[in-house]
């Protein structure tokens, strides 16, 4: 492999990790656990990248790398399974059929949830932030802003619709 063609893996790996990780960690209900099979996807996918072909381009890629992530799992279902958790390996594959159909809309959504993030104002995109960062309640954060639950309540509805709609236009751009 040459210099161009390893920058190009290079990228191509960059570009799918987060959509990997989440791929997983649908199949896999610990964060730990699907941490762990992403690290063991990663060093396959550098062990057999020779195996994989450039041209075939980013899409082909990531479903080459998920089902490398599938294997993965499969093998650390078994391993677990005596433990008596986790899905089966026919659960597993079940998930995987389902995630890569809808794998692509639902990426171009988070993406588009992303840029609709930042396209509100400043007070409700703070308001958004406070709401739901981990371990925050909505009760706690309207206590800390002065206002009564039911008002941040209403403004998180309210917010919600605007990111809806909003979601809903990008994705139609995309799709043309």
């Amino acid at each position: 492999m040459d210099e161009t063609q390893l920058d190009e893996c290079m990228k191509l790996v960059a570009d799918c990790r987060g959509r990997l990780a989440r791929f997983v960690r649908v199949l896999v209900p610990s964060g730990d656990d699907a941490e762990e099979i992403v690290q063991m996807t990663m060093v396959t996918i550098w062990e057999k990248v020779d195996q994989f072909d450039l041209s075939d381009g980013p899409d082909s890629f990531f479903a080459w790398a998920c089902q490398i992530a599938v294997n993965h799992t499969r093998n650390h279902v078994r391993k677990t399974s005596r433990r008596g958790i986790l899905f089966s390996s026919e659960a597993v594959e079940q998930l995987a059929m389902h995630w890569e159909a809808a794998g692509g809309v639902l990426e171009h959504r988070r993406v588009a949830l992303k840029h609709c993030l930042e396209e509100l104002s400043a007070e409700d995109r703070q308001l958004v932030d406070q709401c739901y960062a981990p371990g925050s309640a909505t009760t706690d954060v309207a206590r800390r802003l002065g206002r009564e639950p039911t008002s941040v309540f209403r403004s998180l509805r309210r917010i919600r619709r605007v990111l809806q709609r909003c979601i809903d236009r990008k994705v139609a751009e995309v799709r043309g």
